[in-house]
């Protein structure tokens, strides 16, 4: 090319690498650029991944795009000995060529040049030309000297399309992480944490599967709580021995862990523990969550394609483990205060206030839509003898033998409280008088041998009244159903106690 024709060339051609802002596009103008300079249409552009020390074919045309093109190894191939060298290099004849790549087919290039991508002394890629067989050409001295020139007029425009993207990236990461956080620490549930976790993740990296698992430090366990599998669906599993899976590892270690292909899973030597039935994993991302000191437990992002992480990853997942570490803590106070609130100290049953809610809606509810009620009112009998005969932690201790056993015996839909003393409230929603006695009659039986003492050094019998009303059209309010079944429990206690009974109208 001549020079004059080759300055208007060059200068159209720096028009429209300047013109470009993304990578993808700049790359495709790059390498026909390139192209047009050597006259050819075989032209390619690999880069230096600086994560896996590999150079990886970004763009191809003509004959490269026929061709299996893979990342190789500095020395490896065309592309490796310049990344090697950092010197052009040209080849005449390539399939006699010693350093010829297998994955070539025989017969279709004649001759090869590489040609560096040099910022200052580091070489950051290779641009590749190639002219077939049916041509019968090889590259000239002149040819390999221009497209050196443009190869370093490419290399400073990557580099800022690179840096450019890399803090508009940055950037856009710095956002995510700023609304993650908030919304991370907004969550007062646990459940809400970790979806705002995962969907925080999900938009700055590659994530298949995520998991979050808490470290149960008094029984030396991993607790996988949230376990998310593409695509989308809910995966449970059991609690193990924090001496296995990747949980485990991380909290013996108190490291992150970063795996980006099948060979460094296998080779890590972590027996991760199976979980779903998705695609298998190509790609690990771990890290701990610190909360004062300790690990708490892990998040860890997954994928089913390799070198899915890059350190970048890892540390922006460590900020999000360290806003999660401090928001699952605030849930758990916040559930702590939420049962406090709500829960009989001693028995754990609800306390009266919050069974008084709790019944008046279930009431309401079954009065408007014509469903069955039934309610218990139960209480240990001859309690005062027990305290005075005992002490009054012996009474304790049978409050909440009670409040056990009937939990054994109840549904999750009854509604149980300690309605005062030794007396406790039991709402049995959807249930009629019928299957109600059954239930009566079970708790009974389960007091009639009930050991108090918890060194078993006293087998105290305990005992208790059952009274039992039901809602019909003559119960007007709450009070009166409680009223009612507080009548049927006098009765129970004036027939001899340990016994059921039922209030009827007289």
């Amino acid at each position: 090319m001549a020079a004059d024709a080759y300055a208007r060339t060059l200068h159209n051609i720096t028009l429209g690498l300047l013109a470009r802002r993304d990578l993808g596009e700049l790359l495709e103008n790059v390498i026909s650029s390139a192209g047009q300079i050597a006259h050819t249409t075989n032209v390619y552009i690999a880069l230096v991944d600086e994560e896996t020390n590999l150079i990886r074919p970004m763009v191809t045309m003509g004959v490269f795009r026929d061709q299996t093109l893979s990342s190789l190894k500095s020395g490896e191939g065309l592309s490796g000995r310049v990344w090697q060298s950092g010197a052009p290099l040209m080849v005449k004849d390539y399939d006699s060529w010693e350093g010829r790549l297998p994955s070539f087919s025989l017969g279709v290039i004649q001759s090869i040049v590489g040609i560096p991508l040099k910022s200052d002394a580091r070489t950051i890629g290779v641009l590749g030309l190639a002219h077939d067989r049916q041509s019968q050409r090889v590259f000239s001295q002149e040819e390999i000297e221009l497209l050196s020139q443009f190869a370093a007029l490419a290399t400073l425009t990557i580099e800022n399309v690179r840096l450019s993207q890399s803090a508009t990236q940055a950037a856009d990461r710095r956002a995510i992480l700023y609304r993650a956080s908030q919304e991370v620490s907004a969550g007062l549930d646990i459940e809400q944490v970790c979806a705002a976790v995962h969907r925080a993740v999900q938009q700055v990296m590659p994530c298949e599967d995520f998991i979050v698992a808490f470290y149960d430090e008094a029984r030396h366990e991993i607790i996988p709580a949230y376990i998310i599998e593409t695509p989308r669906r809910r995966v449970t599993a059991p609690p193990y021995a924090a001496d296995r899976g990747l949980g485990g590892h991380i909290v013996r270690t108190g490291q992150s862990v970063r795996l980006n292909s099948p060979e460094q899973i296998l080779s890590s030597g972590i027996v991760f523990m199976p979980y779903g039935n998705g695609p298998v994993t190509s790609s690990v991302l771990g890290v701990p969550m610190w909360l004062k000191g300790r690990i708490v437990g892990m998040l860890s992002a997954q994928s089913y394609q390799p070198q899915a992480y890059s350190a970048d990853d890892q540390e922006l997942l460590e900020m999000l483990a360290a806003h999660a570490a401090v928001a699952f803590d605030n849930a758990r106070l916040f559930a702590e205060t939420q049962f406090l609130a709500i829960t009989d100290s001693l028995t754990e049953a609800f306390n009266r206030r919050h069974l008084l809610a709790l019944a008046e809606r279930e009431f309401e509810r079954a009065r408007r839509y014509t469903r069955p009620l039934s309610l218990i009112m139960l209480d240990v009998d001859d309690f005062k003898k027990i305290n005075d005969t005992f002490g009054h932690q012996m009474g304790d201790r049978v409050l909440q033998i009670v409040a056990k056993r009937c939990r054994q015996v109840l549904r999750e839909v009854d509604i149980f409280g300690r309605y005062g003393g030794d007396e406790f409230a039991i709402v049995l929603p959807e249930t009629d008088i019928a299957r109600a006695q059954l239930i009566a009659r079970r708790l009974c039986r389960q007091f009639v041998r009930a050991e108090t003492d918890p060194n078993q050094t006293t087998a105290a019998g305990v005992t208790v009244s059952v009274g039992m009303a039901f809602l019909d059209p003559t119960c007007s309010n709450l009070e009166v159903l409680l009223g009612r079944a507080d009548q049927a429990l006098y009765a129970a206690k004036q027939a001899g106690r340990n016994r059921v009974s039922i209030w009827r109208a007289v």
